[in-house]
């Protein structure tokens, strides 16, 4: 369960950076994930 909760993160992570395109903040948002 916590594997697949780091996996969901991480697309989650890739979809945002994608949408946006902004490497400020997928840098925020992986700092997140690494954090949980």
């Amino acid at each position: 369960m916590f594997y697949f909760s780091l996996q969901y993160q991480y697309v989650f992570c890739n979809h945002i950076h994608k949408f946006f395109d902004l490497n400020l903040l997928h840098n925020y948002c992986c700092l997140t994930c690494n954090i949980h």
